[in-house]
């Protein structure tokens, strides 16, 4: 039966919006795994950089402390405490054309407030009173407490890195699996929505050339194949009429033509019997005969006017009551129904089971 679907339906349901919308929803998804990894990607890079300036903290803090007991080293103490100041504020601002930051976690944060307040209140304030004169062993004192913290963010920094690489990792496996699971689930849409109709349209198509007008489609959607199948049906509906309609006609025809022919025959038939030198009585009798097997009759009487016009003799007959046809071996005209058809000129054919003549005959009390 045809689904009543309005306008807004069918654009809802549609095909085309179907599979623009899953469409859609599979390019947002690809788009945010892969905006993740590449997400995951810049915040590795920015902290592997971090990582090399964390661990250069250990190092210029070691060089400080060597060009403070040997003077004359290749880098001088104050240029090594100005880069230390330099690197202390890149990581602390980031640098992201680089790029260059620390990670977004709390205790890495912590940890670096703590590193970074070792070298303003214990190491720098240190170094410049040995570079005033007054001896570089409270600036040693502290070196070690610096470089075990400065050690301490690097290994905090290089976990969370390690963490970092194990998501993306995770993501890009995700993606290979949403490749897959997405291009299944594309190629079963595409079959359920597009493959499948199409084949069953087929199906109809081929059957309804092979005569069978009684195929009808499902209707299951109410999308384009939707629409397709209820025409579909309509159509079969039409032809299996039409053909149906065809077929009583032909059928009708061909009762019409059998009959006109079985009639043509016993015409034909009668008159080369007639042509036949007989005797009038086996003509008569050959006559009548032919007759009942035309019409099917039960009785039959074949009777002649006398020259005078009054009386009805009877010729032939078969199947009649013996008492009837004694009667009716010699009878006035008005006495038969036959005979008041001699005298009206008039063929009638009277059905004695549903309407009697006005006058009553002896045919009709047998």
């Amino acid at each position: 039966m045809p689904l009543p679907i309005g306008h807004k339906a069918l654009q809802r349901d549609a095909l085309a919006t179907r599979i623009i919308t899953s469409s859609i929803v599979a390019l947002m998804v690809v788009l945010a795994m892969t905006g993740w990894t590449l997400w995951l990607s810049w915040q590795l890079e920015g902290a592997a950089a971090a990582i090399n300036d964390t661990g250069s903290l250990r190092m210029r803090a070691n060089l400080i402390g060597i060009g403070l007991l040997q003077p004359g080293a290749a880098l001088t103490p104050r240029e090594a405490m100005r880069q230390q100041q330099d690197t202390l504020a890149r990581l602390r601002e980031g640098v992201p054309s680089r790029p260059l930051f620390l990670p977004q976690d709390e205790g890495i944060r912590q940890q670096f407030e703590r590193v970074t307040r070792l070298w303003r209140e214990g190491l720098s304030p240190h170094a410049e009173q040995a570079l005033a004169g007054l001896g570089p062993e409270a600036y040693l004192r502290q070196l070690p407490v610096f470089v075990a913290e400065a050690d301490r963010l690097v290994g905090m920094i290089e976990t969370d890195n390690a963490e970092k690489t194990t998501m993306l990792r995770l993501s890009q496996i995700s993606l290979i699996v949403l490749a897959c699971v997405g291009t299944l689930t594309m190629v079963y849409l595409l079959y359920l929505w597009i493959i499948s109709p199409v084949m069953r349209l087929q199906d109809g198509v081929e059957r309804m050339t092979a005569r069978e007008f009684h195929v009808r489609l499902p209707v299951e959607s109410k999308d384009e194949f939707g629409w397709l199948a209820m025409g579909f049906n309509r159509m079969a509906e039409e032809l299996e009429s039409l053909y149906r309609d065809l077929e009583s006609r032909v059928a009708q025809k061909t009762e019409q033509l059998g009959d006109k022919n079985r009639e043509l025959e016993a015409l034909y038939g009668m008159a080369a019997f007639l042509n036949q030198p007989n005797s009038i009585e086996a003509m008569c009798q050959g006559f009548l005969t032919r007759l009942r097997q035309q019409f099917d009759a039960d009785g039959a009487s074949i009777r002649t006017v006398d020259p005078s016009g009054d009386k009805l003799i009877l010729m032939v007959s078969e199947g009649l009551p013996s008492g009837l046809s004694e009667e009716e071996h010699c009878m006035r005209v008005n006495d038969c129904l036959c005979g008041a058809t001699v005298a009206n000129g008039t063929i009638v054919i009277h059905d004695f089971r549903k309407t009697a003549p006005a006058r009553t005959y002896q045919c009709e009390k047998q």
